[in-house]
């Protein structure tokens, strides 16, 4: 099966860098399938960015930085999605309908807020798949931003129309859900979002090596790392605070904190498993706060309506971590005042650091997706990576068809391979694999039929 992942892969921010990632990758470890990132953008978005890396204010340090940010994620996604071959920028839903025709068996909308009624983007757009036909179409996590009261009739009948005919509805988000189900009537399954599905590498003594080299910070005091919007909120914190903690920030400039530094994703991640506590607006800043064990607090400075439009609440509120959570009528006054607990309970070592129940909880929801797909999922063995195989050829002995063969990687071990145009998906070749029947006792530890992992080195069979 092939499958294209429509999503905000190219937006200049480390959440949709990494969401995008993270999907991709999901998919393919957990159904083998040929999986790929439809490589589409639209013109607004573009000129969004691209007017971002060039502000017209601020000193030279201050553009340099946003110029160096826009041509890291250019990079990055070069390096690290794997991008369809051919690409394309339009807002013509029509030249887009024609374009992906007869690429994919599957197309997965999302995830991030790719169904967004009231951005730059504009509704409708492509993202919707307004009348693209011969393809199953689901979504995974995606997210609107709006709430059913805000939609005009013309816009809830074109939302039930390009829904129709998508086979699986997944949502990130309360909001999302609620308007979906009052809209068309069908009830969207939650899902989480990709970046807890997927494990990354974290390593927090390569974070504090980071946040030394690359930030300056001696280690002499606690390291608050900020991601924060709002200029005015970071000088009020920092003017306040900085006897106490050296303040870094991450993704945006500011002049006050110990020094802006432009971090590719990877980086991030392992920069905010190395400080002391997060400051965070941004979604996945508290993602990978909680992915990594580190205390964090999360401040919403935008006007809302109420908590409930706020995707971090959203994420919150599940797991009774409301407390966490902050919504700032007056973002300078209130943010002093919210985070002094939270900066107390840093200094005495009472944070709280654990939130592996909550990410277990969210990677959960990834089976719903999976499960409800049938086809999604062959019935064969399917290896993605060494720890998944040792190489004794059980598999292979056991088709019926003789439609697997060993064949060698370039270290020379041997991976099983099967032939799709002669396998029955008979599930023969599963039912004698002793890594899938215990895959996640052979994934996580040595055993001695299985790859060992010494010093980080993969140890399998060879012939």
């Amino acid at each position: 099966m092939k499958i294209g992942i429509l999503t905000y892969h190219a937006s200049h921010n480390y959440g949709a860098f990494l969401q995008a990632y993270a999907l991709q990758n999901v998919i393919k470890e957990q159904t083998g399938n040929d999986t790929e990132i439809i490589n589409f953008n639209m013109p607004q978005a573009l000129e969004f960015y691209e007017n971002a890396s060039n502000p017209k204010t601020g000193d030279s340090e201050y553009r340099s930085f946003y110029k160096k940010r826009f041509d890291m994620f250019i990079k990055q996604s070069k390096e690290h999605h794997d991008l369809s071959k051919e690409s394309l920028i339009t807002d013509d839903i029509k030249v887009f309908r024609e374009w992906l025709s007869g690429k994919y068996d599957l197309i997965i909308v999302g995830s991030d807020e790719v169904w967004a009624l009231n951005s730059f983007r504009g509704f409708p757009n492509p993202y919707w798949l307004p009348g693209v036909t011969g393809v199953k179409k689901v979504s995974y996590a995606a997210s609107s931003r709006v709430g059913t009261e805000n939609l005009s009739i013309e816009e809830k009948e074109q939302i039930k129309e390009f829904l129709s005919d998508f086979s699986y509805i997944g949502v990130r988000d309360g909001i999302t859900e609620k308007m979906i189900r009052d809209v068309t009537g069908i009830s969207p399954k939650m899902n989480c979002d990709p970046t807890f599905a997927f494990k990354f590498l974290i390593n927090r003594e390569l974070g504090k090596w980071l946040i030394k080299g690359r930030f300056h910070v001696d280690g002499n005091k606690k390291c608050i790392a900020l991601m924060l919007t709002s200029g005015r909120m970071v000088d009020a914190i920092t003017r306040k605070y900085d006897r106490d903690f050296d303040f870094i920030s991450l993704y945006t400039y500011h002049k006050n904190v110990k020094k802006s530094v432009v971090l590719t994703p990877y980086e991030w991640i392992q920069v905010i498993a190395g400080c002391d506590g997060l400051i965070s607006s941004f979604f996945h800043g508290v993602v990978f706060a909680m992915k990594s064990g580190t205390p964090f607090v999360a401040l919403e400075p935008r006007k809302l309506e109420s908590n409930e439009y706020s995707k971090i609440y959203d994420l919150l509120s599940r797991h009774g971590l409301e407390d966490n959570f902050h919504m700032l009528e007056n973002p300078e006054e209130q943010s002093l005042r919210v985070i002094a607990p939270f900066l107390a309970d840093i200094l005495t070592g009472n944070a709280r650091n654990d939130f592996s129940d909550v990410c277990n909880k969210e990677k959960q929801l990834l089976n719903s997706f999976l499960e409800q797909i049938p086809d999604i999922r062959p019935k064969h063995i399917v290896v993605t990576r060494p720890a998944d195989c040792c190489g004794c050829g059980a598999c292979m002995d056991s088709c019926p068809l003789s439609a697997i063969k060993l064949v060698n990687d370039e270290k020379g071990f041997w991976y099983p391979q099967v032939d799709n145009e002669i396998c029955v998906n008979c599930g023969k070749c599963k039912d004698v694999c002793t890594f899938h029947v215990n895959k996640e006792k052979y994934s996580n530890r040595a055993e001695e039929c299985g790859p060992l992992e010494v010093m980080g080195q993969n140890i399998r069979m060879k012939p």
